[in-house]
């Protein structure tokens, strides 16, 4: 089946369309110091993605002028999930009051209390969104955030040199892959991001899984890779997403980006070698670029949660928190690159009062 978990980066099987979240889930905590406005990129598709943009304050100065505040789209991993990060398959969930995973809430909340304004985004297909993602490639994604960055720019609350992207799992190999080709992009943040091919890190993840099986006898878990990649291979020659996946090389698009990096990367992770984010950040290096910086955080899993908290019996709702120190390394670094509100440099066009024109009678 399509895109599972063991074969793929964080991938959901197919779920039925889950029932409405409850008023008021996107909007902030009670007496935070931002506003929270639902916003509609409308694709060069024909598919629109709704989202929620967090902005510290809607402030106008006496002269007209307004403050303009830096900004960080969200990007969604592999599968399909709603502008939280949250699982299409999970929000049943949420609606029950089950323990939910909502990183980019969390992120976004943590990030616009710093004067950080944050665009969080439905995948296709989910939520507010329309259109699908069953056949859209990492590269058909990427035209969706070029398009939300677009959009930003556009805002004469936003500062549009100080626009950065913050990217999951494929999130992260999309953050890169428009940082690559847009001069423009102010800095991207990249969470658990592959290094190597699709087809590498299936593989990683298929000798990760065999080397912890001990039933296996010895010789075994050689014949039951190579059928299971046999496998693998065939599906991707058929399915558009896998095979773009296959052959993507991270590594090549990494050495063309230019603005400031951070990566973070837990070391538990099982889904992408951990190993990985030194290379990434050798190949940034490596095309000329100085401003990286890497964050290896100890016990946490491909989705920045502690591996403790899921190792035995059921976790509880505060498992499914975001730890302190991923949210504490994105905060710094984020204000430490983009800095905060700034004055626009002239005020808007005033508008000309309307004048009631008066005609003589003939």
């Amino acid at each position: 089946m399509r895109r599972s978990v063991v074969c793929t980066l964080l991938l959901m099987l197919a779920a039925p369309p889950a029932r409405a979240l409850p008023p008021g889930w996107y909007t902030p905590p009670e007496n935070a110091p931002y506003f929270a406005e639902e916003m509609r990129v409308r694709s060069h598709e024909t598919h629109s993605l709704g989202g929620t943009l967090t902005i510290p304050s809607r402030a106008v100065l006496a002269d007209g002028r307004r403050l303009r505040y830096p900004a960080i789209v969200l990007v969604t991993g592999a599968g399909k999930q709603n502008r939280d990060h949250t699982a299409a398959a999970d929000l049943d969930s949420a609606v029950l009051g089950g323990p939910v995973y909502r990183p980019y809430y969390e992120l976004a909340d943590t990030l616009s209390r710093r004067g950080i304004a944050v665009l969080r985004l439905d995948d296709r297909g989910v939520g507010a969104s329309t259109g699908s993602q069953d056949s859209a490639t990492t590269f058909d994604r990427s035209y969706d955030i070029r398009t939300a960055i677009e959009v930003l720019r556009r805002r004469p609350d936003i500062d549009p040199k100080r626009i950065g992207i913050l990217g999951l799992s494929e999130g992260a190999l999309i953050a890169s892959m428009i940082a690559a080709a847009d001069s423009g992009v102010h800095g991207i943040v990249l969470m658990a991001s592959p290094s190597g091919t699709g087809r590498e890190t299936v593989r990683w993840q298929r000798q990760h899984g065999l080397a912890g099986d001990s039933a296996l006898a010895v010789g075994q878990a050689d014949t039951s890779l190579a059928g299971q990649m046999s496998e693998w291979d065939r599906r991707a020659e058929t399915d558009p997403w896998l095979r773009f996946f296959a052959s993507y090389n991270p590594l090549s698009t990494a050495r063309r980006v230019t603005a400031p990096v951070l990566i973070l990367q837990g070391d538990a992770d099982d889904v992408v070698p951990p190993e990985g984010a030194q290379r990434l950040a050798q190949a940034i290096r490596d095309g000329g670029n100085r401003d990286v910086t890497v964050r290896i955080l100890p016990g946490l899993t491909h989705t920045m949660l502690r591996a403790r908290d899921f190792a035995h019996g059921a976790p509880d709702a505060s498992s499914y928190r975001l730890p302190v120190e991923v949210k504490g390394d994105v905060a710094q670094w984020v204000t430490s690159r983009f800095g905060g509100p700034t004055i626009s440099q002239t005020p808007p066009p005033q508008k000309r009062p309307f004048r009631r024109r008066h005609h003589r009678r003939r």
